[in-house]
């Protein structure tokens, strides 16, 4: 590719937006990746008591794509959040390790571990956070449960463009 270091190649410069938001103080930027994590978190834990069936029916679990394009998006949205919901969960609460001393501090205190840099619990963190704890199988459900989590504001969205009769 012929990138002079590593700090210049496209995966790094996607780090850095996705850790940074291209801040190069990686002060600002972090702060601002952790409140939205933390917002994320909020978000998913509502959405799933919201939608948490009283009676588990095959029909909560599946979706129906016959049954018209409102339903479809309702499914999309909640059958397929359904199943994200817990691999979402875990890369958020283990991103929120790289933005806040008092989260680690938790995590710590919680686990009884070291975690400082370097320390294993950080191995534990960057596997469940990267999707590679279980090499490649694990890394394609944790990209799959991305992409599902980047459609949720999509349809939700939509579903309430269409409620509200603005679409």
């Amino acid at each position: 590719m012929g990138y002079d270091s590593i700090r210049e190649s496209p995966l790094m410069i996607v780090m850095k937006l996705h850790r940074w938001l291209m801040d190069d103080t990686r002060t600002t930027g972090k702060m601002i990746v952790g409140i939205s994590t933390l917002f994320f978190i909020f978000i998913l834990i509502s959405g799933l008591t919201v939608y948490w069936p009283r009676k588990w029916k095959k029909s909560r679990l599946i979706i129906e794509h016959q049954k018209g394009r409102r339903r479809l998006m309702f499914d999309l949205h909640s059958v397929l959040g359904l199943y994200a919901a817990l691999i979402l969960l875990v890369c958020a609460l283990t991103g929120l390790m790289w933005s806040f001393q008092w989260y680690r501090d938790i995590v710590s205190f919680i686990f009884d571990a070291e975690v400082k840099r370097g320390a294993p619990i950080w191995k534990i963190v960057r596997a469940l956070h990267f999707g590679t704890y279980a090499g490649m199988f694990s890394k394609i459900v944790t990209f799959i449960a991305a992409l599902i989590g980047t459609s949720l504001p999509v349809t939700g969205y939509w579903m309430y463009l269409k409620r509200k009769k603005l679409l």
